[in-house]
């Protein structure tokens, strides 16, 4: 009897034992390479996107090609109309929108509005606040004569509001030259 209780012994020492040679055996190989698939880029043809608040379209984003990486669409010439008092049109060689920050960067931009046009080389769109705001050179031309140029250039799409905020030329032109 003694016998078999000191082989049960042995047999269970060695079963407790195994666990911790194989796990100091293979301590030192590095892990198995995980391979993981890449996905295609979705690419959509005449892409258009909206933001609605009350049933009224506040703007609208359309471009003939859209890109989806993560989470910001590259938009190749888009445009997009802001619907405020007097509708606005911006239009750009090339934009990025960023879906969680509702956002959109802007290459190469030309801005038309009722009363005035505008163009920088580039810009962004803040569609929460309803802002356009460019850092670089901006150029504003009024319908009634005005042609303002200079930098840090803010439109408040809600106010209608023009703010250039740095180096402002203003030139006026008499009625008859337009």
């Amino acid at each position: 009897m003694r016998e078999k209780l000191f082989r049960i012994a042995i047999i269970i020492g060695i079963a407790g034992l195994l666990p911790l040679l194989f796990v100091m055996l293979h301590k030192n190989t590095p892990p198995p390479k995980v391979h993981i698939k890449k996905t295609k880029q979705q690419v959509i043809k005449n892409f258009i996107f909206s933001q609605e608040e009350d049933n009224q379209t506040e703007w609208c984003l359309k471009a003939p090609e859209a890109k989806f990486i993560d989470n910001h669409i590259i938009l190749k010439k888009p445009v997009l109309k802001v619907n405020t008092k007097t509708p606005v049109e911006i239009a750009a060689q090339k934009a990025t929108y960023f879906r969680q920050e509702n956002r959109a960067t802007f290459k190469n931009v030309k801005l038309k509005g009722k009363d005035f046009y505008a163009e920088t080389p580039s810009g962004k769109f803040n569609g929460r606040l309803k802002t356009f705001y460019s850092n670089s050179s901006c150029l504003i031309k009024f319908s009634n004569g005005y042609t303002i140029k200079g930098r840090n250039c803010l439109i408040n799409f809600k106010t209608g509001k023009v703010i250039i905020s740095k180096g402002v030329k203003t030139v006026i032109n008499p009625a008859e030259e337009r």
